[in-house]
């Protein structure tokens, strides 16, 4: 525009032909902004303009679009004009705008503004898996948006239809359907097009008249490969290690913190509850695993799920489901599956981390948060002290690596097998540190996962123990372990590891009904899953509490897929695998924003995802990581510093509800994403939830390689109620 001084125009998105979004540098959000009658829609082209039309409906919004290198957040404000008659393909219009003030006092001169009609442009109202579906599973999209204070997009449309990306032929026609009306969580009246019947494989798209086309989708029986791949080689490339090529991806090659920075004793290691003899700042050598998430720190509770998760990969599917030489990683070629030589990486770190008495500590990380690539680490790491659920954790962790790698070397099954039970001996013959109810949290500023009890731990350390040795002490154990331990079912599946392993542990003296109970919680956890997946407007298996939303619970949205995995191997209920078949919609693209939370993978996926080494993001001129399943949307951002204040003031409708509990006054919780390596609860990941991810979409990669069904023996009858 000439002679703009005011907010600076950026761009037009049309989200349909009834709805044109304006987007600006911030400018002031009021009632006089809001006025249609500042508007005017004129064309040369199109009959219904030739006479100046008013808008049926303005609205507007406000939210940051980047993060500078000063910690300055960028926001972007947005006019969404409904239009009183629809727009006409390649036809021209012009806009004038006298409702933007420039100081936030006087309105501007009206300013002009062109804009083309393209009725096959890409449209965010139409929401589908940028990677694709099965072709035996049920297949839906999405359609709807949001015009911020101007509340829902109306969707006018009927009838949605596939076209073939090659030769631009309809191949498919059905109507849409209602699913939600003027959702919270999105702002959108929301559509569901659902294509199950459509099952020829093939490149695609959806086009919707008066809307435009989706972003491209294909329909293959492998269609998760590439998910799986490079997501789960996230593992690889953080690894605590030297990445080289040709393992690395293309610009990944890194160096590794100096082997003696690896590790010192934290002086309160030495003087804590479970210390015997550790000197404060003497060298214990820490050695192999992976950084936890985007700092260098590995802490023995987050990664411990990691094994839970490899577990899962292999009683879920058949032999050579997960094979050997399908990550190229450097053990590749020897004869064992590829996730389980990754686990065993992880497991030597592990080793290194406990004591000679069986104890094992809590975490190995710098004092405080690290800065640049890990071979410019010029601090040692701080090894902190013993606590009883690190050890339990590790007696768990120790018996699963056992019974995977028993198969391929007696060696490493023995010595994993005596690192379990020495473990649990520790356990049995020391105080529990810290306290049960107590948080442990370390004197660093380096991170912590404040966990405030042992019990599931030590429930999963017996399960596990039990599955791998027979021994009644361990079931015995694990009975006395559940009548205190409390679980969440609803939570990740990892809180369902004590079960699973109760489940699969056939041995001739085991507890028949402690097998069934412990069945019936798995039945159970992936019903609730359902039920909240039917609740969702985005049929995500997440809590329905709006301000519950971030840290991966919206975005990670395959995750629940274990629930129900584990309930279809157990009841060989259909209903199980239809579901879990759904999850992977939401993570790449069948959600408010319209894009991939992946980086790499789909269309529309994250750039600048948070990594201190700058290795993954797109700085110092690098390609981004591809696999990086970021944490996504989040009701509100921790208010202790730049930019997270400034991020959450800038919402427009504001962050919190202006009426107590109507949450439709608020800014739609599921589109509170900025693609920003500062955001690090939006843009971060961990390695625990990245392997989750990675593990759920290797099960589902491909729908000719069915889920692993238990034996009848060990199935719940398929008559049994969910009451029941």
């Amino acid at each position: 525009l000439k002679d703009l001084t005011g907010p600076h125009y950026q761009g037009y998105e049309l989200k349909s032909a009834h709805t044109v979004t304006l987007k600006f540098d911030d400018f002031l959000h009021d009632d006089y902004a809001h006025q249609r009658q500042h508007y005017r829609i004129s064309s040369s082209d199109d009959p219904n303009y030739h006479t100046p039309q008013t808008p049926v409906i303005v609205g507007s919004d406000r939210q940051t679009i980047a993060i500078t290198q000063e910690n300055s957040a960028i926001n972007e404000s947005r006019l969404h004009l409904q239009t009183p008659y629809a727009l006409l393909k390649n036809s021209h219009y012009h806009i004038t705008l006298g409702g933007i003030r420039d100081d936030g006092s006087l309105p501007s001169e009206p300013r002009s503004i062109d804009i083309t009609y393209n009725n096959d442009a890409i449209s965010s109202s139409i929401k589908v898996n940028q990677v694709g579906y099965a072709p035996s599973v049920r297949k839906i999209a999405m359609v709807g948006n949001w015009l911020g204070s101007g509340g829902p997009m109306p969707v006018t449309a009927e009838i949605f239809q596939i076209i073939d990306q090659h030769s631009g032929r309809k191949v498919f026609q059905e109507k849409l359907e209602l699913r939600t009306a003027n959702t919270p969580q999105s702002g959108e009246d929301l559509y569901i097009a659902d294509f199950s019947s459509f099952t020829r494989q093939g490149d695609y798209y959806l086009y919707i008249p008066g809307i435009g086309r989706s972003y491209n989708f294909s329909i293959r029986h492998n269609i998760y490969d590439p998910v799986y791949y490079h997501v789960m080689r996230l593992l690889y490339h953080k690894r605590n290690s030297i990445i080289r090529a040709p393992f690395s991806d293309p610009g990944q090659e890194r160096g590794a913190i100096p082997a003696k920075l690896n590790g010192i004793y934290h002086p309160e290691t030495a003087k804590g509850v479970l210390a015997n003899g550790e000197q404060k700042h003497a060298y214990k050598e820490i050695t192999q695993g992976w950084f936890d998430a985007g700092d260098y720190g590995q802490y023995m509770e987050n990664a411990a799920p990691i094994w839970f998760a490899i577990t899962l990969a292999i009683d879920l599917s058949n032999p050579g489901h997960f094979s050997d030489h399908d990550l190229n990683i450097p053990e590749s070629g020897n004869g064992i599956p590829d996730i389980i030589d990754e686990l065993g990486w992880g497991m030597r770190w592990a080793y290194s981390m406990q004591a000679r008495d069986g104890g094992v500590y809590s975490k190995i990380a710098s004092e405080r948060w690290d800065h640049g690539l890990p071979s410019e680490v010029h601090k040692p790491r701080l090894i902190y002290e013993k606590t009883t659920q690190s050890t339990a954790n590790f007696a768990a962790m120790a018996a699963t690596y056992a019974r995977l790698i028993k198969p391929y070397s007696r060696r490493k099954y023995k010595q994993a097998k005596q690192a379990a039970i020495k473990a649990w001996h520790f356990i049995q013959t020391h105080p529990v540190w810290p306290p049960e109810g107590t948080p442990y949290s370390t004197p660093a500023s380096s991170g912590n996962y404040l966990l405030v009890t042992s019990l599931p731990a030590k429930l999963w350390a017996a399960a596990e123990l039990y599955r791998l040795t027979a021994q009644p002490v361990y079931q015995q154990s694990f009975q006395t372990l559940k009548k205190t331990a409390y679980f969440d079912i609803s939570a990740r599946p990892f809180v369902l590891a004590p079960y699973w392993a109760m489940v699969n542990a056939t041995h001739p003296n085991r507890d028949h009904s402690l097998a069934e109970q412990a069945r019936r919680v798995l039945v159970r956890a992936a019903d609730l899953q359902i039920s909240r997946m039917q609740m969702n407007p985005y049929l995500i298996a997440k809590h329905p509490h709006i301000p519950w939303t971030g840290w991966g619970s919206n975005v990670h949205s395959v995750i629940p897929a274990f629930d129900m995995l584990m309930a279809y191997a157990l009841t060989a209920n259909e209903k199980y695998l239809t579901y879990a078949w759904l999850t992977p919609n939401s993570q790449l693209g069948v959600n408010a924003q319209s894009r991939s939370y992946i980086t790499g993978i789909g269309q529309n996926s994250p750039q600048d995802p948070l990594d201190i080494s700058c290795r993954f993001g797109n700085c110092r001129g690098l390609p981004t990581l591809r696999g990086v399943p970021v944490f996504g949307p989040i009701w509100h951002l921790p208010a202790f510093r730049e930019p997270y204040i400034s991020v959450n003031k800038a919402y427009y409708p504001p962050e919190f509800p202006t009426t107590k509990g109507d949450y439709h006054t608020a800014y739609p919780a599921m589109r509170r994403y900025t693609d920003a390596h500062a955001l690090i609860p939006m843009s971060e990941f961990t390695i625990n939830e990245a392997t989750f991810v990675a593990i759920a979409y290797g099960l589902m990669r491909d729908d000719r390689q069915p889920i692993r069904l238990q034996p009848a023996s060990n199935r719940i009858p398929s008559n049994m109620t969910e009451a029941e």
